[in-house]
């Protein structure tokens, strides 16, 4: 099984919510890039649909229903002001995917204005890496199974949430490795 480790240096560690926050991210975004390859390019639609309707709630512990078995993501975590966070699957495509994204997130993270959460989530979204390793690929994946309404925004929500916890202005650095 291939892993991709994250760890998290923090200037104090996280309460419990944004930890949480942090962990969801991850895995939402490895479904996201994930839904979003090739692999998916005939079934995105049901992907989709589907993992809109199960919802993007924490608490939500279940796989979206369209993630094939081979594709599936466990998490490993171990809370701290220094944190760690592995993501396992068998897709080491979709895992390496995921180590890039959160690298440029990293690297953005570095270089975000101070300021409220909406400055600082506004200049992820306007990150040139960021958008063509994540949001460029789901918004096309969206247009092309004509994800739209209601699915295709807790879609785009989620994508913000994401990128907010794992830009908390707590955190002082992230590490990505896949191993």
């Amino acid at each position: 099984m291939n892993q991709l480790r994250i760890v998290a240096d923090c200037s104090s560690m996280l309460i419990s919510t944004q930890f949480f926050r942090f962990c969801k991210a991850v895995e939402h975004f490895y479904y996201a890039l994930l839904f979003s390859s090739e692999d998916y390019a005939a079934s995105a639609a049901d992907a989709w649909h589907s993992w809109a309707a199960q919802g993007f709630h924490l608490a939500v512990r279940e796989f979206p229903p369209a993630a094939r078995p081979g594709d599936r993501l466990t998490l490993d975590s171990r809370p701290g002001r220094t944190f760690e966070v592995t993501a396992s699957s068998n897709n080491r495509g979709a895992l390496t995917r995921l180590c890039e994204l959160v690298q440029e997130v990293e690297h953005a993270r570095a270089a975000l204005p101070s300021g409220g959460e909406e400055v600082r989530l506004q200049a992820l979204l306007d990150n040139p890496a960021i958008e063509s390793r994540l949001l460029r690929p789901v918004r096309e994946s969206l247009t092309r199974s004509a994800v739209a309404g209601e699915a295709g925004q807790a879609v785009r929500s989620m994508i913000s949430r994401g990128l907010s916890a794992l830009t908390n202005w707590q955190i002082k650095s992230l590490r990505a490795a896949v191993e």
